[in-house]
């Protein structure tokens, strides 16, 4: 799940070591029992926000500049190939300084992350995906690939699209997504993304079977932005993304939608909903209402107004 940090920090070389018997006081430790350090170019830059997804990490500087590593065999990292990187890598088109004798005038205020995809969200309210594509995640319209030789706009790497016989289609570089206004929130779960439009509707794209539009079967997916109907006269704060599942805040309420196998939606069952659906979980107070929202990949979380977390789902490790 993503880790969203609330300071600061130098860009510096990290090491950390870490005791696996206090972490892991029952074993499995031998893979985690050292954390490597992370290298970083010194570059008076700070960390703003951090977020992980299956094997990739990304990270957003106050200056706007995102920096990623890790697998990139779908280019979820951003970096116009599918070579792991292993070290920080910056991503060229989001590069905040002086670039063939202009500066570019695109500046990255948020960031999420996929199972395999990557989405960033300016400050001017347009989102860039790259990544993987197989359910229609990155909201580009893609059913076929495109090769590498195709045309694109400048705002977006339009030649970066790529498939082979033995794998779906995927950017190796940002794509602008189309066909939505001004973005003000968004979040990406494994393989769907959701975003908040103004005035505060939503819209959301990937596996069909958890984006909120009532599409049964699963295979279904939408491949472009889609209003949800539902939320369509809702005015919407905040959305949250979980690995199949997704909440959304409303000024008073949470509605959820999605995969329900581990009770992570709260609606006192174990059954998927296709459209968001209320949770009523505090009937018997007028006096509590849910401020801030986030999830895990199986669980979800949220902040009453009056300080209090509340917290549902799975909970195998106690989480």
């Amino acid at each position: 799940t993503a880790t969203r940090s609330k300071h600061g920090y130098i860009l510096c070389d990290v090491e950390v070591i870490i005791d696996g018997a206090v972490v892991y006081p029952q074993g499995w430790v031998a893979a985690v029992a050292s954390l490597q350090s992370t290298k970083f170019e010194e570059t008076g830059e700070r960390i703003v926000s951090i977020e992980c997804g299956d094997a990739h990490t990304v990270i957003l500087t106050d200056a706007g500049n995102l920096y990623a590593w890790g697998l990139s065999d779908y280019g979820q990292i951003g970096a116009g190939d599918t070579c792991m990187a292993p070290n920080p890598v910056m991503i060229p088109l989001f590069y905040t300084g002086p670039h063939r004798g202009f500066v570019r005038h695109i500046h990255v205020a948020k960031i999420a992350t996929g199972k395999d995809h990557t989405l960033a969200l300016t400050d001017n309210g347009h989102v860039y995906t790259w990544g993987r594509n197989n359910r229609g995640q990155l909201g580009v319209g893609h059913t076929q690939s495109s090769g590498s030789g195709g045309g694109g706009s400048s705002e977006g790497a339009g030649s970066s699209l790529s498939s082979s016989p033995k794998s779906p289609a995927f950017a190796l570089e940002p794509q602008r997504v189309q066909g939505i206004g001004h973005v003000i929130d968004a979040a990406c779960g494994a393989e769907h993304c959701v975003c908040i439009v103004e005035p505060g509707v939503v819209y959301s794209w990937g596996e069909g079977s958890v984006v909120g539009h009532g599409i049964f079967p699963s295979r279904v997916d939408v491949r472009e932005p889609k209003l949800c109907l539902t939320l369509a006269k809702t005015i919407v704060k905040q959305v949250a993304c979980g690995w199949r599942h997704t909440l959304v805040l409303t000024k008073q309420n949470i509605f959820a939608f999605g995969s329900n196998r581990n009770g992570e939606l709260g609606l006192h069952d174990f059954h998927h909903r296709f459209t968001p659906t209320l949770i009523r979980w505090n009937d018997t107070s007028m006096h509590e209402w849910p401020t801030a929202i986030t999830c895990g990949g199986k669980h979800s979380l949220m902040l009453s107004n009056l300080g209090r977390v509340w917290s549902w789902g799975w909970n195998k490790w106690g989480q």
